[in-house]
Formats: C-alpha cells, structure tokens, sequence
C-alpha cells in the first residue's frame, strides 16, 4: 500500500463528487455541469452505468411517469382530466401516508422538466403511447423507443457525458469512507480495484447516487454490485437514514435456466396475461391458490400468498412456486408480443428471438418463479434539495429514502431516480460555488480506510468473505424477508451483533494481491451489507403494525394511532457502530392520508 502521505497529496480535488453512474448519478453529473467547474463521477463498475438498475431495465419496467396531462403538452397521448394534484394524492396514497409531502409535490410537478431535458440530451421517445401502471388514476407512463431502455439510457449517457469537458469518469473504484471535516463532508476514499491502491476524492459537495441494497438477500432482480454502499457511508459518517423497513420483492426468479434469457417475455405473461385472466399460480400440489388476474397489481397479497405457499411446504423444489400458461391460447401470446414491440417475439432493439423460448413454455405449460428483493423505499434522508442530515452531502435514486413512502406506484423508480438525480446536481453545485477552498484532509480518516484493507489482505486465517456473504444472505431472506415476525427478527438482530463483534473482525481473503482480487472486493462489500441488513431489522422490529411492504404476521393490521410516522434510523453520536431509531411525523402539506 501507499505511504499515506502520497495517498492525500494525490487527492483527486473536484468542485463535486458523485458516487454512482446510473440515473441518478448521470443527470446529477449533467445537472452540476451546467452551474460548477469540475465534476467527478465514481463508480466501481467497468464502464459507466453498467451494472446499475437503471441500465437494466426493460419494458415493463422502464417507463418514467408523468400526469397524463402534462404528456399531453409534451406530445404523448394524455388526458385533460388527470393534473399534478391528482398524481400527488396516488403517490401519497400508495406510500400509505409516509411521504414527505413536500418532495412529492415538487416531483409532480417538474417530471415535465425531466422528460424535456432528457430529450434535449438525445434520449429517443416513444411519442405513440402512453400506459398506465398500478396504482395510477390514469395512463402515465412514457417510454423511449426501443423495448429495452437500458440500452438506449447508455447510448444517450455516454454521449452526453462525452460532449463536456468538466466532467471526469473513475472505473472500477469501490468507494469505502466518506471524509469529514468540521461536521461536513469533504470528500471520499475509494479502493482501485485496478490498482489495488486506496484512492482519495477531495470535494466541495459530494452526491451519493449509489443505489440499493438489494444484495443483502440471496436472491436479487437486479446486479450483484448493488450492496447497500452509499448508505452505509452515509450512516457511518452520521447521516440519518429513514424507511428502511420497506422493500419491495417480486417474481423475478425463473426456472428451468433455459427460460432465464426470456425473462423479460415472461414479466409480460406474468403481467399483461394475468389481466387477461388466463393465468394461474399453482402451488406443488397442483392447485391454483390464486388467479394471477386478482393480483398482479396488488404486490402485497401475491407476494405474501407466494410466501405462504412455500412455508407451509407447497413450494416448488427451487423455492418457488408455479406460473401455468396452460390456459393461455395462441392469440394471447400473440397480443402479448405485440404488447412488448416484439414481431413474433423478436425484440426489436437486441434482435433476439424468444420464440423457442415461448414453444418451450407452451409444450410445458408452466414454469417455476421465485420472489427475489427488487427495490428499496427506504434509504438516506433528504430534503427538498436532497441534501441529507450532514452539511455537504446530498443523495439521489434508490439509496435515498423520503420520497416514496411505504410503498410506491408502478413507474416510479426510475422516475425518482432522475428527478432527484436532476435536483441533487443543481444544489450540490450551488452549495460548492459557495465553498472558496478544499478542506484539510485528515491522515487519520484516509489512514482507516487504508488499514482495513490491509487488514484483509494481510490476515492469515479467518473467515472466509463469500461464505460469511451467502450467511448472512440467508439470514436476511429466511428472518427480514416478505413475512416478517418478532421473533424472527429478534433473531435475525441478535445474530447480525455476533456476527459485528465476532465474525466480521475476523474476515481474510485467501487470494493476497491487491489488484483484480475479487475476494476482496466481496470482503470489503460485506460490511456495508451487513449494516443495511441491521438497520432494515431493527426498524421492522419497530414497526409493530403491518404498512405497505412492511407485513408484519404477528400485526397484521395497519396502526394509524401510534405507528403513522417515519421511523429514523442514526449512528449513536459518539458511540461508533452503536445504532438508535426514533420516530418522526411524516411531513404532510395538504393530504392527510
């Protein structure tokens, strides 16, 4: 490793650093270009935005929304009936009365923006259709052009991120501290993954956009480097985080592995077929415990059925349970493919043929889906311009946590993700062109950063990163999953704070060299799983009541009373790795829920 002082006299100084490049991070990095001088983007991908939710989305799910009328002034198909106040009271009521209201009415109301700003950069839209998602009063979904928004998101990123000067890409960073100085962030360390090396960002304001946790379970819809990073930074540095305990899964598991390369085909037999009413779940004996058409757009009680089924041992033999199409008739696959944009099931945008897939699944008349955690509600605490609890930091996307309450409406991910990513980018640069000089970093944060990976790299026995990982993946599905209890909570807390005192301490790698090491990699990731892990229990346990994703078998009804409020997750001041959790009324403005 580095002498420390090289590591800090080499440290990268940018008016702004952002952490993450998918939506989120990509829009704040466009949003700070236009007001401050030097931007840096950080992520510890190969390339920008791959392995981010964002650039894995695919029809269904890679619509934005915007209230229907406003499409209409954009050019969509849209309806002079719906307005911003209409599309606040369906945010507000599918977050079960715990958004802050004062986020959800600026979304409403500059999503218009958004769309209008991606256009200027070059993003294709699709002026033709305009859909509506669950939850919504009306059609409000806006897609690009081709089924796949990934891939069109990409193209229309690197682009934009090629035409400005002032911004700075680093690949292949996994980002470990955030730099404090008086009480304010400064900036960052990270580990080059490249190098091997600890690497030092120094910045006048710095956007977390880092999204989910989604990796703490051992089943995940989304790519393996989403690890909760950006808010363990965040609570460790003394942020306060809220909502944690709502997240939200869904059938994203598909067996036979042959199937697995339709899964987006198969998302819209699950979905589109299920409205038709010719879909069914059957458990392993055979019965169909639930149509699909009764609860495609209800997640709680098709995930919560799903669940059921298997705990009581009527699961499928890979955990799951099983979709039937046996019902399903040659002309409903047909609509179903022209539903997705795909010609006799060939996607337009990769050219790839489902067809054999689809005759595979017609000959067996069903396939095997599981639950895996798709996305998190819950995260950093922000305000109306993202900034967080600490002066200098700011979060945007799926690692903040204010906008969406207990649950949130069908196309909104996405959407939060760019609006906030566009907010956190306009009064972060702000906030740094207020800042005159970069703050003195202190050895002493840059020196713990340093000596945790070493202490990794140089431990000769131990326990190893990837099978304390599948541990604790296993603890959090079976104890923290879709159904939860006191018990098991309880259980799931007592058994993270042994492993915080006695397992983790004792984590080492096998493979010793610093550059490309994959294990260690895995090793330093672990301890920001564990912590989002720990927190999602302990505001569970909390939370006696059942509310929005949060179902709680030992209370299953909701408790306006006493439980109508957003539980605060902090690091105890002055008692490093110590947590508290509080509650706090919700921020209401004009709907009480």
């Amino acid at each position: 490793m580095e002498r420390l002082n090289d590591i800090v006299d080499d440290a990268v100084d940018v008016d702004v650093l952002i952490v993450g490049s998918g939506s989120a991070g990509f829009l704040a990095a466009i949003e700070s270009s236009e007001i401050a001088n030097k931007i840096a983007v950080v992520t510890k991908e190969p390339s920008i935005g791959a392995g981010s939710a964002s650039i894995l989305a695919t029809y269904p799910y890679s619509s934005f929304v915007v209230d229907s009328k406003c499409a209409l002034d954009l050019g969509f198909p849209g309806n002079e009936d719906d307005s911003p106040e209409v599309f606040f009271k369906d945010i507000v009521r599918a977050g079960y009365g715990l958004s802050n209201q004062r986020l959800v009415k600026l979304f409403v109301d500059e999503m218009c923006y958004v769309v209008n700003k991606l256009d200027s950069l070059g993003y294709n839209w699709d002026y033709s259709k305009l859909d509506k998602s669950g939850g919504h009063s009306f059609p409000r979904d806006v897609y690009g052009r081709k089924s796949t928004f990934g891939l069109e998101f990409a193209n229309t990123m690197k682009k934009a991120f090629k035409e400005r000067e002032n911004i700075s890409i680093f690949t292949d960073i996994l980002m470990l501290d955030l730099l404090l100085s008086e009480g304010r962030v400064i900036g960052a360390t990270g580990f080059d993954t490249k190098t091997g090396l600890v690497n030092v960002f120094r910045a006048k304001s710095t956007i977390l956009a880092s999204g989910g946790a989604q990796n703490i379970y051992s089943r995940a819809s989304v790519g393996k480097n989403l690890t909760g990073d950006g808010q363990a930074m965040a609570l460790r540095a003394g942020a306060e985080m809220i909502n944690n305990e709502f997240v939200m899964f869904g059938l994203n598991v598909i067996w036979p592995p042959e199937l697995a390369c339709m899964k987006g085909a198969l998302i819209q037999l699950l979905y589109r077929g299920g409205t038709l009413g010719q879909a069914q779940f059957l458990n392993a004996e055979g019965e169909a415990f639930m149509e699909a058409s009764d609860s495609l757009f209800s997640p709680k009680p098709l995930t919560h059925r799903i669940i059921t089924e298997i705990n009581e041992g009527r699961g499928s033999p890979h955990g799951g349970v099983y979709f039937s199409i046996s019902q399903m008739s040659q002309d409903v696959l047909l609509h179903l493919s022209n539903l997705t944009k795909y010609s006799n099931w060939v996607d337009p945008s990769s050219h790839f043929d489902f067809g054999p897939y689809v005759e595979i699944m017609k000959e067996k008349t069903f396939v095997e889906v599981g639950l895996a955690c798709h996305y998190f509600l819950g995260g950093i605490s922000i305000n109306e311009h993202c900034r967080t609890t600490i002066p200098g930091l700011f979060a945007a996307g799926e690692c903040s946590g204010s906008l969406q309450g207990a649950r949130r409406l069908g196309g909104m991910a996405i959407s939060q993700a760019l609006w906030e990513g566009t907010r956190a980018g306009r009064y972060a640069s702000k906030y740094a062109n207020k800042i005159d000089n970069f703050q003195k970093i202190e050895h002493e944060q840059v020196e713990k950063s340093c000596n945790y990976v070493m202490e990794l790299l140089e431990r000769k026995e131990g326990i190893n990163s990837i099978k304390l990982r599948k541990k604790i993946q296993m603890l959090a599905m079976d104890n923290v999953g879709v159904i939860r209890n006191g018990p098991q909570l309880e259980q799931a807390i007592n058994e993270i704070e042994y492993i915080k005192k006695v397992e983790l301490p004792k984590l080492f790698v096998d493979t010793k060299i610093q550059q490309y090491n994959l294990e260690l990699i895995e090793a330093l990731q672990l301890k920001n799983i564990l912590l989002n892990l720990e927190i999602i229990a302990r505001a569970a346990f909390l939370r006696t009541e059942s509310r929005g994703t949060h179902y709680r078998s030992d209370f299953p009804k909701e408790d306006n009373d006493y439980m109508r409020a957003n539980i605060i997750v902090r690091q105890s001041r002055g008692k490093y790795g110590i947590i508290e959790l509080f509650k706090r009324p919700a921020v209401l403005i004009q709907y009480p829920y």
